[in-house]
Order: C-alpha cells, then sequence, then structure tokens
C-alpha cells in the first residue's frame, strides 16, 4: 500500500507528509452508513481516523421522515 512508502519518501525528499491512505471501497462502504471499523479503517500506517471524523462532520444531518397525517389517504395495496 502506498502509505508504507511515505517514510522513505519523506527521507528522499526531507519531506514531512503523513497522508491516510484508504482504498475506494472503503469510502463507498462509509457512505453506505458503514462504521469506519467495519469497512477496515484503523488499520493503515497513517491513521486515517482524523480525515475519517473530519469527513463524517461534514455530512448532513440526518433527517427524520415526517409520518403521515392521520387524516391522509391510505396508500394503495397490490392484490397479492
Amino acid at each position: 500500500n502506498l502509505d508504507v512508502y511515505q517514510a522513505a519518501a519523506n527521507r528522499l525528499f526531507e519531506t514531512d507528509y503523513h497522508m491516510p491512505v484508504m482504498f475506494f471501497t472503503q469510502l463507498i462502504g462509509l457512505a453506505f452508513g458503514l462504521s469506519p471499523k467495519e469497512v477496515g479503517i484503523g488499520q493503515e500506517f497513517v491513521d486515517a481516523m482524523p480525515a475519517i471524523q473530519k469527513i463524517l462532520d461534514m455530512a448532513p444531518p440526518k433527517v427524520k421522515p415526517e409520518r403521515r397525517s392521520k387524516n391522509a389517504l391510505p396508500m394503495p395495496v397490490m392484490p397479492e
């Protein structure tokens, strides 16, 4: 994985990067509501949790759907 070589690249180029590397499948899992632990976040060489926290904090709050009014018309049901 690319984050394994960051220390060598930092030495070679005299930089101090510590960039987390995540797979797009991990990000898709997060987008579908899986927890960071479920998608394997926390096993990388450079900690990805600060980046994940920032992403999750920027997510819009979940809106609870409104309940239908008791006076609303019933929904049609398909016959079996």
